[in-house]
């Protein structure tokens, strides 16, 4: 999947309001309940939001595909705190 923007920990997607219009977001929680409440708030935005459950320590996405990316709380929560930012790194473009 293609996506210019990549959003981990979406959460309940309360920053889909502070997005700026007509991005392409892939918005990835590990938490299955969160992405449902993420659902709920899909039409609060004026783009493409697409929510995928993964987990930030083994993400399936491919190498170097966001130009952007956005978390926020986190890392608090995450086991391993080397494997996180090291995953957002890999999956972010160079010139990202």
């Amino acid at each position: 999947m293609k996506a210019n923007v990549l959003e981990v920990g979406v959460g309940t997607g309360n920053n889909f309001k502070d997005y700026t219009p007509y991005k392409q977001i892939l918005a990835v929680d590990i938490s299955n309940e969160m992405l449902r409440r993420a659902g709920e708030k899909l039409k609060s935005y004026d783009g493409d939001i697409k929510l995928r459950r993964e987990d930030v320590q083994a993400l399936s996405l491919k190498d170097e595909s966001f130009d952007t990316m956005f978390a926020s709380w986190i890392f608090c929560s995450v086991a391993d705190p080397v494997k996180g930012p090291t995953e957002l790194r890999r999956v972010l473009r160079k010139d990202g």
